[in-house]
């Protein structure tokens, strides 16, 4: 029996995804929760599957604590289905990508004119896995970046279409591509932006196949109406729902000054071309390269066309850091998305070159160029991140999968440390997923992405903070004063009992102490805040951390043994 060659291509992508899937996965020790970003997402999904709302505590305020409207509503049917849905949503991620990467796949059938398995397959699938951050940050943190690659890179290859479409086709295609204009409005916020860049370049597509800018402009009516009537639908229903036109994410990462936003951007990409990914300098400049031959030699021809393109989303890809600023995470998430779209241009120029210059060379020489010149390839990524020190090291994002554990550990520990305790106590935290997720008390989240009073009180974020974490405000904080205070930690066995956090060595640069403007140094926090270890009689647990002095005061001393910390210089 003969098998069809896309049938075949589509068995050897699957068989390639699932098992880098599976082999990255057990790499970082076959984490189930996602990241802790991830579980505040699952905080939202679970409140709403309950019947509760778009809320982060049950029963608080209506707070949009996540970028992706599109991906809690999906987690919420998944909690609504299972009790534990996070594998569920793992394989659903998995699956995501699957699609992807065969429709991709398909695609350089096309740019080559072959059929089924090619070389240039396995090529662009190996720089997908070997060269970090892709799979790593779409197939298991549990967040929407898989989605989001999935919607991006379809409404990248429909445009790239646009040059080949008969008189029969253009009229499903306005209608396709409106439709995933506006899905992905609820995928991610900053759609607002790619989907009028996207309409202009669809405009001058139709242009370049009329040479009339009137029936280019009518060829997009029905796309600009899906894209503009989902957008206002979207903006009205937040006002009316949250208050505000964007998440609140927007408002606590993003800051109101462009010139700090392009800084902070620059230094983004800097850091992830140089130490992450520099594999993509010598990519950038190639297509760059052919789009600069191609003006030049003005081959205006529609394949040519359509991978110009694909060039120019590819290019807009590196501009989005530079308006917002950039995140924090290793491996360039948000790069992350296009990527594959990189990786296909150039494999397509790369084989095509090959082609054309190399065809007197034997097949199996051949193949051990294809080789030789993907293992330099890969073997450009900084040593930290090779892809053999996953399974000799920790992988680059094993610290956001141990955050999101330990969170949940920590925040279940606390509501047994204070059972009895009625309310149990607002608990101040810094990293609001996991512990959100266990902790049965009230969790006020400092660094204000499901906080909308700290989110908001400070459109322009000090330049000094750390990037994402820079929202903290000290007068919302003595306004909200919780009972518990940042840092955190139960102590176990023979760990020695930290002392005061502003009088560690490692305070005036530590991560989160920045983030919270070295607050613990003020003297007014001081006044209403101590750090103590607290013994729970009963269970014989002990916990470090910074008490509202009235909080701590009245509780019951036959339950707990308080030992307050000496400040050093003060009595």
């Amino acid at each position: 029996m003969t098998i069809h060659p896309n049938r075949l291509l589509f068995l050897v992508t699957t068989l390639f995804v699932w098992g880098a899937f599976f082999v990255l996965w057990y790499c970082y020790g076959k984490p189930i929760v996602g990241i802790d970003d991830a579980n505040i997402y699952e905080v939202y999904m679970r409140n709403l599957a309950q019947g509760h709302g778009l809320v982060y505590q049950v029963g608080g305020e209506r707070v949009e604590g996540f970028t992706s409207l599109l991906w809690v509503l999906i987690g919420a049917f998944f909690y609504g289905v299972f009790p534990a849905p996070e594998l569920a949503l793992i394989l659903f991620s998995v699956l995501i990508v699957n699609v992807l990467v065969y429709y991709l796949n398909i695609r350089l059938n096309q740019f080559s004119k072959e059929s089924g398995i090619q070389w240039h397959h396995i090529f662009f699938m190996l720089l997908l896995l070997l060269v970090p951050g892709y799979f790593d940050w779409t197939m298991f943190t549990i967040m929407e970046t898989g989605l989001w690659s999935l919607v991006l890179s379809a409404l990248s290859l429909r445009l790239s279409n646009v040059p080949f479409l008969t008189y029969q086709q253009e009229n499903m295609d306005h209608w396709v591509t409106g439709i995933l204009l506006g899905v992905m409005v609820l995928v991610r916020p900053e759609s607002l932006l790619w989907g009028v860049l996207f309409l202009i370049i669809r405009t001058v597509l139709f242009y370049y196949r009329k040479n009339n800018w009137y029936n280019a402009i009518q060829k997009n009516i029905i796309s600009f109406g899906w894209f503009s009537g989902v957008s206002m639908i979207i903006v009205i229903w937040r006002l009316y729902y949250f208050g505000y036109p964007f998440p609140n994410t927007y408002y606590a990462k993003v800051s109101a000054n462009i010139w700090d936003n392009f800084q902070m951007g620059a230094m983004y990409l800097i850091d992830y071309f140089v130490h992450f990914n520099p594999i993509l300098i010598p990519i950038y400049l190639c297509l760059m390269g052919w789009t600069y031959e191609v003006i030049a030699t003005k081959e205006y021809q529609p394949t040519t066309i359509s991978k110009l393109v694909l060039v120019l989303i590819c290019l807009l890809n590196i501009v989005f850091p530079l308006l917002t600023g950039g995140d924090h995470f290793y491996l360039g998430r948000l790069l992350q998305p296009l990527i594959p779209l990189t990786y296909l241009l150039f494999t397509s120029l790369y084989f095509k070159l090959v082609t054309i210059n190399l065809s007197a060379i034997p097949t199996r020489i051949l193949h051990g160029i294809h080789g030789a010149v993907f293992l330099a390839i890969a073997m450009l990524s900084p040593n930290l991140f090779r892809f053999y020190r996953y399974a000799l090291a920790d992988p680059p994002l094993h610290n956001e999968f141990y955050l999101a554990r330990h969170g949940r550990e920590t925040g279940y520990r606390m509501s047994r440390f204070f059972e009895g305790e009625t309310p149990l106590p607002v608990w101040g935290v810094a990293c609001a997923g996991g512990i959100a997720f266990r902790y049965e008390g009230k969790t006020l989240d400092l660094l204000g992405l499901n906080n909308v009073a700290m989110a908001h009180a400070s459109p322009v974020k000090p330049p000094d903070r750390p990037k994402n974490h820079a929202s903290f405000d000290k007068e919302v904080f003595y306004a909200q004063q919780p009972d518990i205070m940042y840092p955190t930690m139960f102590i176990d066995g023979n760990m020695a009992v930290p002392g005061p956090f502003e009088q560690s060595d490692t305070f005036q640069n530590d991560f989160f102490a920045r983030a919270l403007g070295h607050i613990h140094a003020d003297a007014r926090f001081k006044s209403l805040y101590v750090p103590v270890v607290l013994t729970s009689e009963r269970k014989g647990d002990r916990l470090y951390a910074y008490f509202r002095r009235q909080f701590v005061s009245g509780l019951d001393s036959n339950e707990y043994k308080i030992q307050y910390l000496e400040v050093r210089g003060e009595r």
